[in-house]
């Protein structure tokens, strides 16, 4: 029987109540084994995150918010795989038993973050979407240039969103508050690899915006498959185990800084 079969625990439940800090390189990697994740049922994951796409464009509001859960669980399908199991999208909805309530929190904060800071830079009265086709180019410039002012402002406490539904979903214990505390503890000392990560996926968003937006499909479940795997090298225990497959106490000592959640 392997490790894995006899501790019946995923790897990644193992949370530490620690924050480690990676060297800027880690970055990559977390990208690297994300890829290995999705790699492994590519049609399933690409076909999950369609149905909610044209779960969001069918059902206007109720669809937004069965989205912003039902995304969340698509961190337990990772989590499971890389544990070993098979893609089960009955999986997904297992977040209903979880976190509901705190997914739609998180989604519903974080929507009015960004709605607030991109306000400061972005004159949102009567802009509607004829008014956008109808700018000049000198107009539409600067309406580019107040979003990407307010977008960058946004980056600052959307620290605070990154890590905190994958926090919720795979740890239920931890509170909504606890959640939104250590993942901004998380990516302020790790913004040296989350540079890496970034810069990885600004170069595939840009990729994938070419043929009309199509390579979103496959861009964004990796990103939650990396997401997931940073989370769990930033937050988690991986346990040891002996040559008789007996399960060790998770073994915190770590080569890499940590410090107290």
């Amino acid at each position: 029987m392997s490790a894995h079969e006899q501790s019946n625990k995923p790897i990644a439940t193992y949370f530490n109540h620690s924050i480690k800090s990676f060297e800027f390189k880690r970055g990559f990697d977390w990208v690297s084994q994300g890829f290995e994740i999705f790699a492994k049922h590519s049609l399933l994951w690409t076909v999950s995150y369609l149905t909610l796409i044209v779960l969001t464009l069918l059902i206007p509001v109720v669809g937004q918010v069965l989205t912003a859960i039902l995304s969340a669980g698509l961190f337990i399908i990772a989590q499971n795989i890389d544990s070993g199991e098979k893609f089960k999208i009955s999986d997904m909805f297992e977040i209903f038993k979880r976190a509901p309530v705190k997914i739609l929190i998180l989604s519903i904060l974080n929507s009015l973050v960004f709605f607030l800071c991109v306000s400061l830079f972005v004159d949102q009265k009567g802009l509607t979407p004829e008014s956008i086709t109808s700018m000049t180019p000198e107009q539409m410039s600067q309406l580019l240039i107040d979003f990407c002012l307010g977008f960058c402002m946004y980056l600052i406490p959307a620290m605070a969103f990154i890590f905190s539904p994958i926090l919720v979903s795979l740890h239920p214990n931890i509170t909504l508050w606890q959640s939104i505390e250590f993942s901004f503890k998380a990516c302020l000392i790790n913004t040296v690899p989350a540079t890496a990560f970034g810069l990885v996926f600004i170069g595939l968003f840009l990729l994938a915006m070419i043929p009309m937006g199509l390579g979103l499909i496959f861009v964004i479940p990796i990103g939650l498959c990396a997401l997931y795997v940073a989370h769990k090298d930033i937050f988690c225990v991986v346990p040891e185990f002996d040559d008789e497959d007996e399960q060790q106490p998770p073994n915190s000592d770590q080569s890499n800084d940590v410090i107290s959640a």
